[in-house]
């Protein structure tokens, strides 16, 4: 079996857990910036899933850009909470 066999699987179950804990953060700790991971780790989920599903590249991007969006937004809440701005 080769190795992207076992990888990309397992990536794609590390993603779901840091969603999972974004959720997390978002719902039980109240940290907003933990709403915005967990969207960002599903949509890169999305975005293994639908690579080994062969979908279009034009959806990809669209996934991999939305994940990364989902990421300067959560980043950009962590720094406003962090530094007391927000």
């Amino acid at each position: 079996m080769a190795l992207d066999g076992i990888l990309t699987p397992l990536g794609i179950f590390i993603e779901l857990v840091v969603a999972a804990l974004g959720f997390f953060l978002g719902g039980v700790r109240k940290k907003m910036y933990g709403y915005p991971i967990a969207i960002a780790f599903l949509l890169f989920a999305g975005f293994d899933v639908g690579s080994l599903m062969g979908l279009s590249s034009d959806l990809l991007a669209a996934l991999n850009i939305l994940a990364i969006v989902s990421a300067l937004i959560a980043v950009w809440l962590l720094v406003k909470t962090e530094t007391g701005t927000g």
